[in-house]
């Protein structure tokens, strides 16, 4: 996996420092954090079309989506462990940093994707992120916000 990161990293376009005023090595972490962003993505994307293939047929969709959920956690722990190092982010407010961009991006691919491509209304959207009504995606927020600290700490 390295490999792959090193290689995306080394390909991706070079903004001029002035764009940002940052320093070439949080330009790094920058680039480093939205490619482990992508992996995830494609992970979690991959996750969904399985849980609607297998698990949904199998469970129902309630405690489909609670297993999804879970195999969800453990994917983005694993993602986050193997890359933590790579991104190159050594303090608690950069990796706090890192995993509120995470959400954000998250949140924003989700409902674009629901809403142009899936034709999922707002309400049942932001069901998906209401615990009362079932919906864990506001956990999963929280998680990817804290994941990258996490991970750091437990690969120091």
């Amino acid at each position: 996996m390295h490999r792959v990161l090193s290689w995306w990293s080394a390909n991706l376009p070079k903004l001029p420092r002035s764009v940002l005023g940052e320093s070439e090595n949080e330009m790094r972490i920058l680039y480093r954090s939205i490619t482990v962003w992508l992996l995830i993505v494609i992970a979690e994307s991959i996750n969904g079309t399985l849980r609607e293939i297998f698990l949904v047929p199998a469970l129902g969709m309630a405690e489909a989506k609670q297993v999804s959920f879970l195999t969800a956690l453990v994917v983005i722990s694993a993602i986050t462990l193997m890359s933590i190092r790579w991104i190159g982010a050594a303090t608690t407010t950069h990796l706090l940093l890192i995993g509120a961009m995470w959400a954000g991006l998250m949140l924003s691919f989700e409902w674009a994707l629901g809403n142009f491509v899936l034709g999922v209304s707002f309400e049942n959207f932001a069901a998906e992120y209401d615990p009362r009504q079932g919906g864990m995606m506001s956990i999963g927020m929280l998680f990817l916000i804290f994941i990258p600290l996490i991970a750091y700490r437990i690969r120091r």
